[in-house]
């Protein structure tokens, strides 16, 4: 059995932001002005230099067009493995 921290949580954040980033071709400064969010707190996300707020996290999720736990689980192994878009 393995735990899950905190940081585990931050680092598939990250890397889920990113892949989404890159299938949609969204820049992070779009991404940031579409969630109504600070440029430097992508960034810091991005960079699992900051966990977000719980609105934080909604307002990305929305931006992106995902749920909450679309973001925050682990992310797929295979690199086509897209991350759905919520209807």
């Amino acid at each position: 059995m393995s735990t899950i921290t905190n940081r585990d949580v931050a680092a598939n954040l990250a890397a889920n932001i990113r892949q989404l980033l890159d299938a949609r071709k969204m820049p992070q400064a779009e991404l940031a002005a579409s969630a109504g969010v600070d440029p430097m707190t992508v960034s810091r996300i991005l960079s699992s230099k900051q966990e977000p707020r719980t609105s934080t996290l909604a307002r990305l999720a929305r931006a992106l067009r995902v749920t909450t736990d679309a973001l925050i689980r682990t992310p797929p192994k295979r690199k086509s493995g897209i991350l759905r878009k919520m209807p």
